[in-house]
């Protein structure tokens, strides 16, 4: 690995975009961006290693995370590449999210089993819910990259709907990443029933139920989230979206067809990007009411007024990558801040082996 001006080791990196792209940082004097296995149709001169993530957004090019290579065995695959989501809620700060967790929980094992048992699940759906967030960007990529790969005398990619068997890999990806999503959700609101309302007389172990408990005044941490379990609120789109998706299944008849859109990407080479788009919520990231018709329409005016509504749908619709993206980062925020308001602390546990009870092998 290549060292910085400090002698610090500087990872390989593969930088996860909205739309399926990757911005490749390979010690190259230029980061490449496009699809992994592909003519990359955009290069910009390599910033100084911090600066990569600005300088993406800088041009309108969002990481949502980030694979660090730092050994033979990671480059590889005999170890997994160390991933991380961006920006959840600050640059790559959900690595010390996960370790604090970690470490209450160590903390709290010999001394409070709530404050343990809340550590742990918390801990747990944090490391979840960002490995989903890389999961369903893998699925993108892959589906991007068998929309655009192209043998001899191929036409070139045009903007549009399209199907291909990728998205069953997408589909799956956001019914698991609801499903962590949504006891993240939950777990949050038990931790917050016991620690901060601290009421015994029942127990909470579910968003709805601590709604339907609490009231205004009781904290200023509960305040924020009885407002954003209100209509528009982020806490009320995840319930919504995770129940039409998870009991209304499959994703796929969620509304009146399934496909991925292909979109241009203009840049400043004046080249286009191409990247995916999966119509997932309304533009205010909530959940669009579609009433399924059974069986399906088979007249042909008819299917023809369903595609239309479809892609009126679809034009100002949010993506599910980029929701799943916004979300992980309001769920990390929560947590972090409910952390405070509980007044869960504790420092990395040093383990100091016990002497004589090291052999040599």
């Amino acid at each position: 690995m290549k060292n910085d001006p400090s002698g610090k080791p500087e990872a390989l990196r593969i930088v996860h975009l909205l739309g399926g792209l990757r911005a490749f940082d390979t010690y190259d004097e230029v980061v490449k961006v496009g699809v992994g296995g592909l003519d990359k149709p955009m290069s910009f001169e390599r910033p100084a290693y911090p600066a990569l993530y600005a300088t993406l957004e800088d041009l309108k090019l969002q990481p949502v995370g980030v694979e660090f290579i730092s050994s033979e065995m990671e480059l590889n695959g005999s170890m997994p590449r160390h991933w991380v989501s961006w920006r959840t809620p600050k640059g790559l700060d959900i690595v010390h999210r996960k370790q604090k967790w970690s470490s209450i929980r160590f903390a709290e094992s010999d001394r409070d089993l709530i404050r343990y048992e809340i550590a742990g699940k918390i801990g747990t759906y944090l490391r979840l819910t960002d490995l989903r967030l890389k999961q369903l960007s893998e699925a993108y990529h892959q589906t991007l990259r068998a929309k655009l790969r192209r043998e001899d005398g191929d036409p070139q990619p045009q903007p549009g709907f399209f199907q291909n068997q990728w998205m069953a890999e997408i589909e799956a990806a956001i019914h698991a990443y609801f499903a962590d999503a949504a006891a993240f959700r939950d777990v949050l609101a038990e931790g917050m029933w016991l620690l901060l309302v601290k009421n015994k007389s029942k127990t909470v172990s579910k968003m709805g139920a601590l709604l339907k408990n609490v009231k205004a005044g009781d904290h200023q941490l509960i305040d924020e989230v009885i407002r954003e379990g209100n209509d528009g609120g982020w806490i009320k789109n995840l319930t919504d979206l995770r129940n039409g998706i998870i009991h209304d299944a499959p994703i796929d008849r969620s509304q009146e067809h399934s496909f991925c859109e292909l979109r241009a990407l203009p840049h400043n080479k004046g080249n286009s990007l191409f990247i995916l788009h999966y119509p997932l919520t309304t533009a205010e990231w909530g959940r669009r009411e579609h009433k399924r018709q059974f069986p399906p329409t088979r007249d042909e005016s008819e299917m023809k007024e369903t595609f239309e509504r479809y892609r009126e749908f679809a034009i100002s619709s949010g993506d599910a990558l980029e929701y799943a993206w916004r979300t992980l980062s309001n769920l990390a925020d929560l947590a972090e801040r409910f952390r405070i308001a509980a007044g869960l602390e504790a420092d990395i546990p040093r383990i100091t082996p016990i002497p004589g009870t090291l052999k040599r092998i």
